[in-house]
């Protein structure tokens, strides 16, 4: 069926100019179609046009343009398999044979009440198809539901099944040709018939969806590689897309392909690829470095469920992304990885790794959800993460997330760590920086060095602490008033702006602290240190860091944007001030307007003045011209 949207008309669209070799393909095939009963002439309001793409063998495919008619019809969410599923079915298997049925779709027919919708004009007359066509927006998820019905019983046992593309495969010969017969015997039943051209039978090593498939695992197709390694350098936007659209589909053989394609999808956005000028070095050194990645035989093997399933998670982050292998007895499983946006490559190093793992984790969730496995990374803080005391917010919730898996942590050596090559640029070095260090060394330094001495003289100056209601709550040693928070024990800064920015200078710039927010830098202060501004006093602070405005990234919206006021709902409620200056002067001297709108019905007041008008007097006019005719206006 085709069901439409309520209220759809008929979608009718003009013929496409074709050129004499294409009509004469055009005769043909129609002819031919015609003389099957798969299409028939047509008197149907709707209308759409027909084209023409190239086969690999050079023929001409004639397609229907049936993207009007696909914007009207009610989608059919029937799902297609996910490839990597399909894949991971194949483990253990040693026989293989493929079948591509013939005619596509063309088997199922479309209800009587329906095939008018899908007629199509040609220069030849009108007709409409009398079977499921090619284009049609519901016809994939109809023939996957039928190929699902048909081959239930076997799905998942030895078929796996992806539109027309069938795949049988078996642990032993004898095992295979029975699953042979049995999958025959019902595209017999069924009348679905195979393009012997495109089936292979009984082979230890088949291709099927793109993929090179054999007992040893999944690899690329070479057919389709060779076609990467011969690519020509991109002159314009089309022909990048097009190698980034081939090479992405390839992505879960190659180490780091976000990080290594980095250079080449900052490209593809809105007037990056205007000239050949925008090929940079690293644009061409990212372009070569995928197609020899891409000519590595890289083998991924299958996932063994029936085994303890100990698995060796290794992640790693740089500055342009993250990159993860997932590896089962020594022998990789698959690849991921992820190019951080703006936002997240202003994360710590501690931050970024966690986000590689987390980001890990999501990708292979079918994969180790359930069972246990083993986190490797070269970032050792993380290994001590689930002991850490205080989390922000974003920390808390991926921290949340893991909980939900059985793994381990295991700190790994850099220099042996494989995943370092998924994510890191020739030219790049990951910074690594101790979380736990940077909880402990710029405070103890404060508390350890002439700062108390400091404190306890400001206690003498500063009035406050000669008032001893003040102290009750407090106790003194060492010359130091203690203040306790529950477990904290901080020590209580006297009012002395010098004493109070130089405390949070060392916080906020120690080397092994990187300059944190404000969030952050309260959270270390707060530790150690107590006086009732401190918060007031750290976002000024953090605002006024010349580092951190020269090089920390901008959140939220930029200054200066104009953000549209609220429309008023009454009269006078919003009224708009403005001078004019610059006039003539008048007769009394004046030689300004002080201008007063109504945002709502747009009404002026004008108030003759001067430019040397103070604020006491622009009130008077304001009270004097608004006030006393239509009462205070609420902005």
């Amino acid at each position: 069926t085709i069901p439409l949207v309520p209220g759809a008309q008929p979608v009718s669209r003009p013929m496409y100019r074709l050129s004499p070799l294409e009509l004469d393909e055009v005769k043909r095939q129609v002819t031919d179609l015609l003389a099957k009963g798969l299409i028939r002439p047509s008197t149907s309001p709707y209308s759409a046009p027909i084209l023409f793409v190239g086969k690999k063998d050079g023929t001409l495919r004639m397609c229907i343009d049936y993207r009007g008619l696909n914007a009207v019809t009610v989608k059919n969410r029937y799902p297609l398999p996910r490839i990597d599923d399909l894949l991971d079915k194949l483990r253990g298997s040693a026989y293989f044979s493929s079948i591509d049925l013939q005619q596509g779709y063309n088997p199922i027919r479309i209800l009587e009440s329906d095939i008018p919708k899908t007629a199509f004009r040609t220069p030849f007359g009108h007709f409409e198809f009398t079977v499921l066509s090619f284009g049609l927006a519901n016809a994939p998820a109809t023939f996957q539901a039928v190929i699902d019905r048909m081959f239930r019983p076997y799905i998942d046992k030895f078929v796996v099944c992806y539109l027309d593309d069938i795949l049988i495969y078996s642990k032993t010969k004898e095992e295979h040709l029975k699953h042979l017969r049995q999958v025959l015997e019902v595209l017999r039943r069924e009348q679905l018939y195979a393009k012997q051209s495109k089936c292979y039978w009984a082979l230890s090593q088949v291709e099927y969806l793109g993929h090179v498939v054999s007992a040893d695992g999944i690899r690329m197709d070479p057919r389709k590689t060779a076609a990467v390694k011969d690519w020509p350098t991109p002159t314009s936007l089309p022909e990048l897309r097009k190698f980034l659209g081939l090479t992405n589909y390839f992505r879960k053989f190659i180490s780091g392909y976000s990080s290594l394609a980095a250079p080449l999808t900052s490209l593809t956005r809105k007037d990056a690829f205007q000239s050949p000028e925008a090929w940079t070095p690293d644009c061409q050194a990212a372009f070569d470095a995928i197609k020899h990645a891409v000519a590595n035989d890289v083998v991924l093997h299958f996932p063994d469920y029936s085994l303890p399933f100990h698995v060796e998670l290794i992640s790693d982050a740089s500055l342009q992304g993250s990159g993860a292998v997932l590896v089962q007895n020594g022998r990789p499983i698959a690849f991921t990885s992820k190019k951080f946006s703006p936002a997240e490559r202003g994360y710590t190093t501690g931050e970024q790794e966690l986000l590689a793992i987390i980001h890990a984790l999501r990708e292979w969730r079918c994969y180790l959800e359930g069972r246990p496995f083993v986190v490797k990374t070269d970032h050792k803080p993380l290994t001590f993460l689930q002991g850490v005391p205080t989390l922000n917010r974003r920390q808390a919730r991926w921290l949340e997330y893991m909980a939900r898996f059985n793994f381990t942590w295991e700190h790994l050596s850099g220099s042996l760590n494989v995943a370092d090559a998924l994510s890191r640029h020739p030219s790049l070095h990951a910074v690594i920086l101790s979380v736990v260090t940077q909880r402990q060394s710029a405070a103890s330094e404060v508390t350890t060095s002439g700062f108390a001495q400091r404190i306890v003289q400001g206690y003498a100056s500063d009035s406050w602490f000669k008032d001893a209601r003040n102290l009750e709550p407090y106790k003194q040693e060492r010359g130091l008033w203690i203040r306790t928070d529950g477990e904290r024990r901080q020590i209580v800064v006297p009012n002395d702006d010098l004493l109070r920015r130089d405390i949070l200078a060392r916080l906020h710039k120690d080397p092994l602290a990187g300059h944190v927010g404000v969030t952050r830098l309260v959270e270390l202060a707060r530790r150690n240190f107590w006086w009732s501004s401190l918060a007031q006093d750290a976002a000024r602070f953090v605002q006024q860091c010349d580092d951190c405005q020269r090089s920390k990234p901008l959140s939220g919206k930029q200054a200066g944007l104009l953000q549209p006021l609220p429309i008023p709902v009454a009269p006078w409620e919003s009224v708009s001030l403005d001078f004019v200056v610059g006039l003539p002067p008048s007769e009394g001297g004046n030689d300004a307007v002080l201008v007063m709108v109504d945002r709502l019905t747009k009404m002026v007041h004008l108030a003759p003045t001067t430019t040397s008008v103070t604020a006491e007097q622009t009130a008077r006019l304001f009270f004097d011209n608004v006030v006393r005719l239509h009462g205070i206006p609420k902005s």
